[in-house]
């Protein structure tokens, strides 16, 4: 089912799951009808969230648009939810830099009772199965570089945010301070620093702090 598809009645209470590959216009969205799928993909959302962040939705400085379209999903899910899931699926990936935009990486979205999560994965990659099947994954917590998932509850939105690693990008793209997304988003050993006037952050492994903090040996 694509997106493109007109007259499709969209309903409150289904699962709906939108797919597109970073380097493509093309977003394909599909109704999870069978309840074993829609179990199998909580699970997943389940280990997600269990590893984010949690930030309340206004206290992120999402753009406006970006803002508008996430809470008329949230609060109408029938209401062009094929246009709008669009408009944040290039959003989010409109952002990223270079090498999150490689040929095997996906954005994907997932729409289920006032919730939105989005993620960025390696999809498409081999795994072997119990009975030694092949099976291509698209998603799973082990192939999720970074997600963002709003639930609404009442009249209040709680934001769960992942990232393997810090990026200034989804930093931006979520409206989170540098220094907050240090310490919330973990990572790399991050250092931000003013040097003449130019904003800069320098990623250091945990070897290189034994070296230069601990042990003192050589310069930055």
């Amino acid at each position: 089912m694509s997106l493109s598809e007109e007259n499709r009645e969209i309903h409150s209470g289904a699962m709906y799951v939108y797919s597109k590959q970073i380097n493509e216009t093309k977003i394909v969205g599909e109704e999870v009808t069978r309840t074993i799928d829609r179990n199998n993909i909580m699970n997943v959302i389940s280990s997600l969230k269990a590893i984010g962040k949690q930030r309340c939705f206004n206290d992120l400085e999402l753009n406006d648009n970006c803002k508008e379209w996430v809470t008329d999903i949230l609060y109408d899910v029938s209401q062009d939810l094929d246009l709008k899931l669009k408009y944040i699926l290039n959003d989010f990936t409109n952002s990223m830099m270079t090498r999150m935009r490689e040929k095997n990486k996906y954005v994907i979205s997932i729409v289920f009772d006032n919730n939105l999560l989005v993620c960025h994965s390696r999809g498409r990659e081999d795994t072997i199965t119990p009975g030694w099947k092949v099976v291509r994954r698209m998603l799973d917590k082990d192939n999720v570089d970074r997600f963002v998932f709003f639930i609404m509850e009442k009249d209040s939105i709680d934001v769960y945010y992942y990232e393997h690693y810090p990026s200034e990008s989804f930093v931006n793209w979520l409206g989170i301070p540098e220094r907050d997304a240090f310490y919330d988003l973990g990572g790399k050993n991050r250092i931000y620093a003013d040097i003449d006037g130019m904003h800069c952050s320098l990623e250091l492994s945990d070897d290189d702090i034994q070296d230069l903090f601990i042990n003192k040996k050589g310069t930055i």
